[in-house]
């Protein structure tokens, strides 16, 4: 098994994913981490000698975003089981890694960690409006769980390496692989909310040209003439406004749940191991 950390601006060092791994029920795996290049964690994987586990790091420039990380260095993995660790995730501890890998032993292909309790009442009832608008426009759902610790079984794990990582991971488009959530009492992990920008502003853009068709059509109905084509044209614009305007407004949903989908394809400019391979 593959253990991934994609390390962007946190606080961490690798001393402390060991100290943290060294007593779980993981047995016979390897870390692999992707960060910055001015990220302490180069500078302490270069002065230590030796490491509780095997280590890769995957080196990048700076700025450049996790979703690239994950992109670059899972599509460069060897095929095996991953457990996928984000950034942003407060979940990672020893009980949270033993209870995802306990289902990981039952034979799921996915499995991530759900907070205990439903969600219930109006805020129940926007997610699945929003789930379902989802799977109509985009044929996803969102998963159930948290995103911030993800197992991926070996089939998984190819066909990740083989798509979309950053698109998968974090939409469930899964076809026939189980899924399996375990609630816990966990964090929610939060992603950035300022990659909205463009898709907001073309969401105005085509709720205006459908209020603005609305208005054109009522103050001039009655001076123009109704054809089959005028209305046709009229009926047109304004069915695709609100469709490309409620299409914009979901990848704001999309976001603002999930993060970034895209990514910017690059390469890592540096990889090192340990032990250094022959």
């Amino acid at each position: 098994m593959i253990i991934f950390f994609s390390i962007t601006d946190k606080n961490t060092t690798i001393k402390e994913i060991e100290t943290t791994l060294k007593n779980t029920i993981a047995k016979d795996f390897s870390l692999k981490i992707a960060c910055e290049k001015n990220h302490p964690i180069v500078e302490e994987f270069s002065k230590r000698k030796r490491f509780a586990f095997p280590i890769s790091l995957d080196i990048f420039s700076v700025g450049t975003s996790e979703e690239t990380m994950i992109e670059y260095s899972v599509k460069n993995m060897p095929a095996d089981s991953l457990l996928l660790v984000r950034n942003n995730t407060k979940n990672f501890s020893e009980n949270t890694v033993d209870a995802i890998l306990t289902e990981a032993m039952q034979g799921y292909d996915v499995v991530m960690l759900k907070k205990r309790g439903e969600k219930k009442g109006i805020k129940k009832f926007f997610s699945d409006i929003g789930n379902s608008l989802c799977k109509t426009f985009f044929n996803f759902r969102h998963y159930e769980g948290d995103i911030g610790i993800q197992y991926f079984s070996s089939q998984a794990q190819t066909l990740l390496r083989n798509t979309n990582v950053n698109l998968m991971s974090k939409l469930n488009r899964w076809l026939a692989l189980n899924v399996r959530y375990v609630e816990m009492d966990i964090k929610k992990t939060k992603f950035p909310k300022n990659s909205y920008k463009k898709p907001l502003i073309k969401s105005g853009i085509y709720a205006f040209v459908f209020v603005l068709t609305l208005v054109l059509a009522i103050v001039f109905g009655a001076k123009i003439t109704w054809t089959f084509i005028t209305t046709l044209v009229v009926l047109l614009v304004a069915v695709t406004s609100v469709a490309m305007s409620l299409f914009h407004a979901l990848d704001i949903y999309n976001v603002s749940r999930v993060g970034a989908i895209h990514f910017k394809r690059d390469d890592a400019i540096e990889t090192r191991q340990y032990p250094k391979s022959k």
